[in-house]
């Protein structure tokens, strides 16, 4: 076996008088791929990309059908000669790059190495999983080169080539220099900034929390809110009695019965009736309570209930998954999923591709996969135990990949533990566990809705009594079960100590990274292999911040917002981005042509260029910063409505106080 390295790690395995060659992107994929072919097979690693357009310059020639100028990357160049030796010489070539987009990109780059002498069959093929059957099978049924793929692809460079090249000049005349806008991180900046917005100017409103205490079966508590009635409000944040408790508290706290009071539509404000029983001293600081109170139960409506599991995994939402559970950023989500989709080392000298093709925005599975799955929950977990896979219809382009799964399910986590890195089996667990569960029967229960009248309102309970734990028991979540308790029609409940507390409602959360992924999702916004490079784009341009996990815009970040809103309009618009996307997809499969999707972005861009004021458009502060002397003094309202003082090169600067 002959070795060649360069910086991507280029290498070349079993040089011998060989014919047939197998190109793949990393040296992880080849020595796992190299494993499960014979020796007539040279499996290389080309390094990923090998041609882009140029850094300095558009590339893209607007005037002839938005031709582009592609170019070797300087980083390439070492590989180059290589794999030209090595494709010149085969008669047999198959491109095994990733069977997407970009990686169709990069498979008609390679093509376009080989001579015009050259007498190779090339073939395309790509690999959903990589395990030995799936390699052999997909080897000896290969696929053909798909034209509209790589144009599509070609499409969305030259889109994203236009909006940076052409409005980040601008923003060096406007704002600064170095700036730069994209297509995508420009959306994601405007939802950072209005969600900012949106906390500076909320204004709380208060509501009131009750808790009582039974005085025959266990403590409970009881609670209304003075500004809805309905329980689920997202801007009402009710605070957590259990934490920094002890373990015997919290199990109390389980058998604690929450009743909730059923406000009258015309009125949300505090009921006097209850005035009329409470010492009060307002504003409602202290609570005492001298007598005893003995609520009625008046109705139980009982529902027959049933929870079923989730999908697989797709990308968006693996990587929210792991962002909230693991608090892991979605590049290192992605570079472990590729890690499990190229190969492990198992032991026994043998390799195994744990996961399917990580970047996929579909939740099918395979029948096959599906069969396999049910059979392993039968045998492990018992008959009633197995579902139907049930999975939202999508009309997505990429459907043709499968939802993230296990590509072999007998590989528990369990039994590779020993060979993964501690955050590798945190990824690998939860996808098993995710796929496993979403085969697996629904989850029974009753929904039970107990309705009570005291102190001349009526109050109500909502209990939900499990009588199959379902899918739960293979997800394997926990969580806290509170005591059952039977009420029945006329049972009197007696009370005899309340507290009060008086909150307000919190504005909306900032962003995290798993709620921005979650809204690219939803909206389509980007690709799912994009979302994490955006999200750490605005971070390695200064435009955001994070603090205890949420993101938050930063001098700069809100001036370079404002000049995108306000100067290109609907071009930074959820919908707009969208129906971007679904050109690209359009294209992808023949139904739209290039060129007249370019035309018609290109000459919009034009107009909003051509329509952008001559002279700075935002005055920079002209108060230095104190500490730096380089930045300037920049102000903002905090959550308490406070003016804060600031340094423009926050965060390279940490000059910060209150006005």
């Amino acid at each position: 076996m002959i070795l060649a390295k360069d910086t991507f790690l280029w290498m070349v395995y079993s040089r011998s008088n060989l014919k047939k060659l197998v190109l793949v992107e990393s040296p992880a994929k080849a020595k796992t791929i190299q494993s499960y072919l014979g020796p007539e097979y040279n499996v290389i690693a080309t390094g990923g990309h090998i041609m882009d357009l140029p850094k300095l310059e558009l590339g893209v020639n607007i005037q002839d059908e938005f031709k582009i100028q592609k170019q070797i990357i300087p980083m390439a160049t070492k590989r180059i000669p290589l794999l030209v030796k090595e494709i010149n010489s085969c008669s047999s070539i198959y491109v095994a790059t990733d069977p997407d987009r970009e990686g169709e990109a990069i498979a008609f780059d390679l093509r376009s190495l080989a001579n015009s002498k050259n007498q190779a069959k090339w073939f395309r093929t790509g690999f959903q999983e990589i395990t030995k059957s799936a390699v052999q099978a997909k080897i000896e049924n290969p696929d053909t080169f798909n034209t509209d793929l790589a144009i599509s692809q070609e499409t969305r460079r030259v889109l994203d080539r236009l909006f940076g090249y052409l409005i980040s000049p601008v923003l060096w005349k406007k704002i600064q220099s170095g700036l730069s806008a994209g297509r995508v991180q420009s959306v994601l900046l405007r939802w950072i900034c209005e969600r900012e917005e949106e906390i500076l100017k909320f204004k709380p409103e208060t509501y009131f929390e009750i808790n009582a205490i039974h005085s025959l079966v266990s403590s409970f508590n009881s609670k209304f809110n003075s500004e809805n009635e309905d329980d689920s409000q997202p801007n009402v944040k009710i605070r957590n009695k259990n934490k920094s408790k002890t373990k015997e508290e919290i199990i109390d706290n389980s058998n604690k019965l929450n009743f909730y009071y059923i406000f009258e539509k015309d009125n949300k404000n505090f009921p006097e009736q209850l005035f009329s029983k409470w010492k009060i001293v307002k504003p409602l600081e202290s609570l005492q309570w001298d007598v005893e109170e003995v609520f009625i139960v008046k109705d139980i409506r009982v529902e027959e209930s049933q929870e079923y599991p989730k999908p697989a995994f797709q990308t968006s939402t693996l990587q929210e998954f792991c962002a909230n559970r693991f608090h892991f950023p979605p590049k290192k989500t992605m570079k472990i999923a590729q890690t499990l989709f190229e190969g492990i080392d198992i032991g026994n000298g043998k390799r195994e591709g744990l996961i399917t093709y990580p970047r996929t925005d579909s939740y099918r599975l395979s029948q096959k996969s599906i069969k396999q799955g049910q059979d392993f929950i039968e045998a492990q977990y018992g008959k009633e135990y197995v579902g139907s896979y049930k999975s939202s219809k999508q009309n997505k382009i990429q459907d043709a990949h499968e939802a993230i799964r296990p590509s072999q399910i007998h590989l528990t986590p369990d039994d590779l533990r020993p060979f993964l890195s501690p955050d590798e089996w945190k990824v690998y667990d939860a996808i098993y566990r995710r796929f496993l569960s979403s085969l697996a029967s629904a989850r029974k229960g009753k929904k039970i809705k107990t309705i009570l009248s005291g102190l001349n309102s009526l109050w109500e309970r909502n209990d939900f009594q499990e009588t199959f734990d379902g899918y739960k028991r293979i997800e394997a979540v926990r969580e806290s079960k509170a005591q059952s308790i039977q009420f029945k029609p006329g049972q009197k409940v007696p009370i005899s100590e309340f507290s009060i507390d008086v909150k307000d409602t919190q504005p909306p959360p900032a962003y995290t990274y798993a709620s921005l992924i979650k809204k690219m999702e939803k909206t389509r916004v980007g690709r799912p292999s994009t979302y994490s490079q955006s999200i750490e784009t605005l971070d390695e341009r200064k435009y955001i911040f994070w603090e205890k996990r949420a993101c938050f815009p930063t001098a700069l970040g809100k001036k370079v917002n404002h000049f995108l809103v306000s100067s290109f309009g609907d071009f930074v618009l959820d919908d707009f981005t969208k129906n971007l996307e679904e050109d690209l997809d359009q294209i992808q499969l023949g139904y739209k042509n290039k060129v007249q999707v370019l035309q018609h972005f290109y000459n919009e861009l034009r107009k909003r260029l051509d329509g952008i004021p001559k002279g700075k458009l935002l005055q920079e502060a002209k108060k230095s910063c104190p500490i730096c002397q380089t930045g300037n003094v920049q102000t903002k309202r905090d959550r308490k409505g406070k003016t804060i003082l600031y340094c423009s090169r926050f965060p390279d600067c940490d000059y910060g106080e209150y006005q």
